[in-house]
């Protein structure tokens, strides 16, 4: 139905403007920008998961912004676990005793497959 292509507030130009600065700008971001971009995202991520992190709303004690900044204090510890995968490789991983099955998944995830792309996973 047409109008549920525009039913949110952007305009098709600004859609137009937004896909064309998207292709336009694709080979500088893919060779120039994006390794940096990336270990800034790494960089973040790190500083953020070395605490807890409330997984309903995403507040976390290490946040860089006081708005997500997790106010209240939790009694946590750093557990070394050493993951092995099928085919007999080792991950050494820093979970909390705090993390949530989804958390400690998405930390195990990391550091099986922090060598390789995030279109490897």
């Amino acid at each position: 139905h047409p109008k549920l292509l525009l039913r949110r507030m952007e305009t098709i130009a600004e859609k137009l403007l937004s896909n064309w600065l998207t292709f336009c700008l694709y080979d500088y971001i893919r060779n120039v920008i994006g390794r940096p971009l990336y270990l800034l995202f790494q960089g973040v991520k790190t500083q953020i998961e070395r605490g807890p992190i409330d997984a309903v709303n995403g507040e976390a004690r290490y946040s860089l912004s006081e708005e997500r900044l997790l106010r209240e204090l939790v009694d946590y510890h750093v557990l070394n676990c050493v993951i092995e995968i099928h085919d007999g490789t080792r991950h050494g991983v820093k979970l909390l005793d705090c993390d949530t099955i989804t958390q400690a998944k998405e930390k195990v995830l990391d550091a099986v497959y922090k060598t390789g792309g995030e279109s490897n996973r």
